[in-house]
Order: C-alpha cells, then sequence, then structure tokens
C-alpha cells in the first residue's frame, strides 16, 4: 500500500476523532513516513514526525528550541476497510544546545542570588526560588556552595535522558558532565554579580 492511501485513512480519521495538535492536513503529508515495522497482513504503519521540548525547555513558535525531543506518533492502517490503530509514539534523541538551554532555565531574575549584611565580615547569601541560604565571609565561600546549589539542577538533567532508550550509559555522562560544567560555570556569575555589590565580600576576588 502507498503512503499516499494510507495518508487519506488518517486524514478521515483525524476530521473524525479530531486532528493531533499542531498537525493538519499540509503537515500530515509533509512528516509522514512509512515505517519498515509489521503490523498485521494488509497493514502499514505510518509515523509522523514531531517535536516536543525537553527538560522545560522554553517554546516560542517559529523560534528553534534550546532543547527538544524528536519522537513519531504511530498508527497502523488498513486502506481496504479504512482501519486505524493508535500505536504508542516512538522516542528519537534529544537535540540539545547546553548553553543557550541554562541560559533559558536561568533566564532573568528567577534565580538570582542576594547578599544580606548580618555583621561585620559576615554575611548571609540567599536566593529565592529553591530558599537556598548560605552565611559567608567572602567571595570564595560563596563559590563553595555552587556545586550543592546546582546538584538539583544536574540529576533533574540525569534522570530525564535516562528515561530515553536511545541513550547509552557513556553517552549520558558526557552530556550531563557538560550540563553541570555549563550551568556552574553560570551561577558563578551570578554569585559573582551579587558579590561585587559588598567590597567586604567581594575583597578576595
Amino acid at each position: 500500500m502507498e503512503l499516499d492511501e494510507a495518508l487519506k485513512c488518517l486524514k478521515t480519521y483525524f476530521e473524525k476523532h479530531g486532528w493531533p495538535e499542531y498537525i493538519d492536513k499540509y503537515k500530515l503529508w509533509d512528516r509522514a513516513t512509512l515505517s519498515d515495522e509489521h503490523y498485521k497482513l494488509g497493514w502499514v504503519v505510518v509515523e509522523i514526525e514531531r517535536h516536543a521540548s525537553f527538560c522545560g525547555a522554553q517554546y516560542i513558535r517559529g523560534l528553534p528550541m534550546s532543547a527538544f525531543l524528536t519522537y513519531w506518533m504511530r498508527y497502523a492502517v488498513n486502506s481496504e476497510n479504512e482501519e486505524v490503530v493508535e500505536l504508542p509514539q516512538r522516542d528519537g534523541e534529544v537535540t540539545i544546545d547546553i548553553e543557550a538551554y541554562v541560559d533559558d532555565e536561568l533566564s532573568g531574575e528567577v534565580y538570582d542570588f542576594e547578599i544580606e549584611i548580618i555583621e561585620e565580615n559576615k554575611y548571609k547569601l540567599f536566593e529565592r526560588v529553591f530558599e537556598f541560604e548560605q552565611i559567608i565571609s567572602s567571595f570564595d565561600d560563596a563559590k563553595e556552595c555552587i556545586p550543592e546549589y546546582c546538584s538539583g539542577f544536574v540529576h533533574y538533567f540525569s534522570d530525564r535522558l535516562s528515561d530515553l532508550s536511545c541513550y547509552s550509559e557513556e553517552e549520558i555522562n558526557k552530556l550531563v558532565a557538560e550540563y553541570k560544567i555549563c550551568i556552574e560555570g553560570m551561577i558563578y556569575k551570578k554569585i559573582k554579580r551579587s558579590c561585587e555589590y559588598k567590597d567586604d565580600v567581594s575583597k578576595d576576588y
């Protein structure tokens, strides 16, 4: 059965049961392919390529996402009796610009640090989202908290990659290592910027 016949059946199916989000008849013909997968005699499997935000990456229509998962919606189609069976989606790889993704993740004033004077040469460094705080007396003290503060971000990123079957342990470890370096570097800059407002705190820098 040719792809065109299968797509006509799918079009009828979607018109009756509702079109998937962001898919119309034009995108259906543009993004659909026949799979080599065997379903039943006389049936074919149609895959429709889709992209989804990964790990909360921001999506602005018309602009590329900094991190997205490519996946395929799958349908078994029998054009002779116009039957359609929806199959589980097939996940592909994540496309990620780690620096752009981390920049999005930490954008604006969401994860910003403030310093409060407690007494001479003693300050409270805090961040409101995670209610993180640490008593410091120098910028070196502040730098030491970065791995601890970033550990939650790193664990979440690692867990999401581990959920995908397309990555080996070695590939996951490599991506997580790159992410860890990047996010710790950006948090370092945020803390440094806050400390620079306090001459006494940043004097060792």
